[in-house]
C-alpha cells in the first residue's frame, strides 16, 4: 500500500528526513533580489491614511475652511437638514477625524490590522468592506444616535477590520476556534461596559455594529470565495 503524501501546508510536526521552513512573501521576494526595495502592499489602506492626513491638516489649519461638518460629520436624523451631499456622508465620516489624537489613535490600530487582511482577501474586497461598514456605521448613527452628536472618524471601519480579522478563523463544515468567542467577548464586553459607564462622547454603537459588519462580511465571504493563502505557511524546504 503506497504511503499518502506528506501535506505541504500547516505540517506542524515534521517527519523524519525532512526540514521545513517559514515561508513569507516578504522571504519569497528577498530570495528573488538581494536589494532592498519598498513594494506597494496596501494601496487601499495608503490612500485612506492619506486622505485622512490631508483632511487632519485642513481641520486644524488656521488658514483653511473647516469642512467637516459640512462634508463629513453625520448627525442623527433628529437634527439632520437636507442637503444635496448629505448621503455621501455615509461614506465620507471615517474619513475626517475631530482631533490628531482620534485620527492617530484609529490607524495606529488600523495600520497593524489593515495590510495583512488587505493581502488576505484583495484590495477590491476590502474596498467592498470600507463601504458595507462606513454604510451601515452611518445609518445606525443616523436612526438611533444621541441628539446633539455626529459621527465623525474611522472607529467603525477599525471594529469592521478586528471583526474580518477574528472572523477569518471560523472555517467551514462548523469549526469555529475558542479565539473567536473570547475575540467577540473582550471587544464587544468592553464597549458596553465602557458605554454604560463612561460619558466621552464616544460612539459605542457604532464600534459594535462595525465589528459585526466585519465578522459578516467575512463568513460571507468565506462561503462565496476562498481567501488567498496564508500570510505564513510552512512550506517543504526545497532539496
Amino acid at each position: 500500500m503506497s504511503k499518502p503524501p506528506t501535506p505541504q501546508f500547516y505540517q506542524y510536526y515534521p517527519t523524519p528526513n525532512q526540514q521545513f521552513r517559514l515561508h513569507s512573501p516578504l522571504q519569497t521576494h528577498a530570495n528573488k533580489t538581494s536589494s532592498f526595495k519598498l513594494t506597494l502592499d496596501s494601496p487601499f489602506l495608503l490612500l485612506f491614511l492619506s486622505i485622512s492626513l490631508i483632511l487632519l491638516a485642513q481641520e486644524i489649519s488656521p488658514f483653511a475652511p473647516h469642512l467637516d461638518s459640512t462634508f463629513f460629520a453625520l448627525p442623527p436624523f433628529s437634527h439632520c437638514r437636507y442637503r444635496p451631499w448629505w448621503f455621501l456622508k455615509l461614506l465620507t465620516h471615517p474619513l475626517a477625524h475631530a482631533s490628531p489624537s482620534h485620527c492617530f489613535n484609529n490607524f495606529k490600530h488600523i495600520i497593524l490590522l489593515h495590510p495583512s487582511q488587505e493581502y488576505l482577501y484583495s484590495t477590491r474586497a476590502i474596498l467592498v468592506l470600507y463601504v458595507a461598514a462606513a454604510s451601515v456605521c452611518g445609518a445606525f448613527h443616523w436612526l438611533f444616535g444621541a441628539r446633539n452628536t455626529a459621527l465623525l472618524g474611522s472607529s467603525g471601519y477599525l471594529f469592521a477590520l478586528i471583526g474580518l480579522h477574528a472572523g477569518s478563523t471560523v472555517r467551514t463544515g462548523g469549526e469555529v476556534p475558542l479565539t473567536f468567542p473570547l475575540t467577540v467577548l473582550i471587544f464587544v464586553g468592553e464597549e458596553l461596559y465602557h458605554g454604560a459607564t463612561k460619558e466621552d462622547g464616544v460612539s459605542r454603537l457604532t464600534h459594535v455594529v462595525g465589528g459585526a459588519v466585519g465578522i459578516g462580511f467575512s463568513i460571507m465571504y468565506g462561503m462565496l470565495f476562498e481567501p488567498s493563502q496564508p500570510l505564513l505557511a510552512l512550506k517543504k524546504k526545497p532539496s
